[in-house]
């Protein structure tokens, strides 16, 4: 057709410059052209092709492309990654830059695609972070990222999960206000422990899932397993999440499995009873059940116990990564998924799909299982619990190994690793 176009002496008698025929191919182009491949919303005899060429210059697509960025929202509120794009606001950008901008927000977003493909992949815990730098309504929040104000708590609870936590809400006459008063903590805070593990041998402790509160909570093992680390002259134990019985109020019937019920009594019960290592450190994550308490009340639990209990030492929630030496790492993981049947396949999956969070040594809470493997140079390694089996697992045909782990850990001179000596100290 452009080639028809560009040649209007034709030999066809038809096609002559002056034809209808050749008027009415040439306005259909037009139509075609501008309305559904660029996507104006006018024929070109309105403004002519004068402003056409600009389109098509770096200025104009680096300020497309700073307009798209944002105009940038979040899909779900409850996802980190992921948005959508709000082509209004692109819109309105671009004509106010370029009054005379003769083209529709579908011409914009064709012309976005066709150039850059796909727009930016934004984190959209630091939108929402960066727009609660000063006081904002849980209203306006609602309204900016065009979500419901329910979702707008949703948001703030699973950021404070994250690491997030200085995210304060508060009501000031009948209103509702949030801000973020600190920075945030990265759940991927890397922790250097080469001053407590000085030495060629390395020796620590590893327990997961005591959920105390519970009335299943193995505390008398756990006291006991705390005595043999003693004994051994053990100075450093790992909790791998769930310090806490917390409350799943979508599971109200589990109030009758606990002992001490919310917030305040289980931190009271922790800080009270959980086995302190004489002249040692615990040094803990939390994990699923200890993260109900922020989306029952906005409480961290783990801070709570940590400013109590200085011997208790809070990482983070679900994951830390720990350097035993400069050149030897080892994290901590708490999922939240289901068991498995297969124990050494559920290890495997969780080292392929965590490629972000896995280190030299991964040490995987939330299960009450027990397995270790090495895989794609990782020794992995599933943390028992001290908690007893429950009427949730019965029913659910689950059961827990009651156990604590400890680890002797060889390194070279230059902090690599030689070898791992593992301990399963059985207390069923």
């Amino acid at each position: 057709m452009c080639i028809l176009l560009a040649q209007p002496n034709l030999t066809h008698p038809s096609l002559t410059p002056f034809s209808p025929h050749a008027r009415l191919l040439l306005d259909f182009f037009h139509i075609f052209y501008y309305n559904i491949y660029v996507g104006r919303t006018h024929t070109p005899h309105t403004k002519g092709l004068m402003y056409l060429p600009n389109m098509y210059t770096d200025d104009f697509h680096a300020d497309l492309l700073e307009a798209v960025s944002d105009a940038a929202l979040p899909k779900s509120p409850s996802k980190d990654y992921g948005t959508r794009t709000d082509w209004g606001k692109v819109f309105d950008t671009m004509t106010t830059l370029y009054p005379n901008l003769d083209i529709s927000r579908e011409g914009l977003r064709s012309l976005y695609r066709r150039k850059h493909k796909t727009p930016p992949k934004v984190d959209v815990n630091l939108l929402f972070v960066d727009a609660v730098r000063r006081p904002r309504t849980v209203a306006a929040l609602a309204e900016e990222f065009r979500i419901s104000e329910a979702d707008v708590y949703r948001r703030i609870v699973a950021l404070q999960s994250a690491g997030y936590r200085g995210l304060v809400v508060w009501d000031e006459n009948g209103t509702t206000y949030v801000r973020n008063i600190t920075k945030a903590r990265s759940g991927d805070a890397a922790y250097h422990m080469a001053e407590v593990t000085r030495g060629r041998d390395i020796t620590f402790g590893v327990v997961s899932d005591t959920h105390m509160g519970s009335k299943y909570e193995a505390l008398d093992e756990l006291e006991r397993f705390y005595d043999i680390l003693a004994e051994r002259g053990v100075t450093t134990v790992y909790h791998v999440g769930d310090i806490s019985e917390g409350y799943y109020s979508n599971r109200p019937a589990s109030i009758f499995d606990t002992h001490a019920v919310g917030f305040s009594e289980q931190v009271r019960h922790i800080v009270a009873n959980y086995p302190e290592l004489s002249g040692g450190t615990t040094y803990f994550i939390t994990g699923n059940h200890d993260a109900t308490h922020f989306r029952n009340g906005f409480a961290d639990i783990g801070e709570t116990i940590s400013a109590s209990r200085p011997d208790l030492v809070y990482l983070g929630h679900n994951f830390a990564r720990i350097h035993l030496t400069e050149a030897l790492t080892m994290s901590l993981v708490h999922p939240t998924d289901g068991a498995a049947n297969t124990l050494s396949l559920k290890l495997q999956h969780l080292i392929d799909r965590n490629a972000g969070r896995r280190s030299d040594i991964m040490l995987v809470g939330h299960y009450h299982k027990s397995c270790g493997l090495k895989y794609r140079d990782v020794y992995g390694y599933l943390v028992p619990s001290f908690q007893h089996v429950t009427p949730f697992m019965s029913d659910n045909n689950l059961y827990s190994d009651v156990a604590g782990m400890i680890f002797t850990v060889r390194v070279d001179d230059n902090g690599k690793l030689l070898s791992i000596v593992t301990e399963y100290v059985d207390m069923s």
